[in-house]
């Protein structure tokens, strides 16, 4: 792995701000060890937040077509039965 650069990419509200191995390890030292930790695990949130974003737009999709279907279903099925009420003579109210 030597000359190979390491990187972490971290999202914010003005965009993604990239690390590299030696900035890493020189905010390991100025803040310390938990500090980073914090750090890392906040960028890994924040990853795990845009991709249930993600997921739940998808989901909202998924339904509002489904909800569509079943709508128009049942106004097809609703238009049939009065087709059929008129044929056997009922009056439908």
């Amino acid at each position: 792995m030597r000359g190979r650069k390491s990187a972490i990419t971290f999202l914010n509200m003005k965009g993604v701000i990239t690390v590299d191995g030696s900035s890493i390890v020189q905010i390991v030292q100025s803040l310390g060890f938990p500090i980073a930790c914090v750090v890392a695990m906040f960028a890994m949130w924040q990853r795990e937040v845009k991709a249930h974003d993600e997921e739940m737009t998808k989901l909202r999709e998924s339904l509002e077509q489904q909800s569509k279907a079943t709508t128009d279903a049942l106004n097809n099925n609703s238009t049939l039965l009065a087709r059929i009420l008129d044929k056997l003579g009922e009056d439908v109210t």
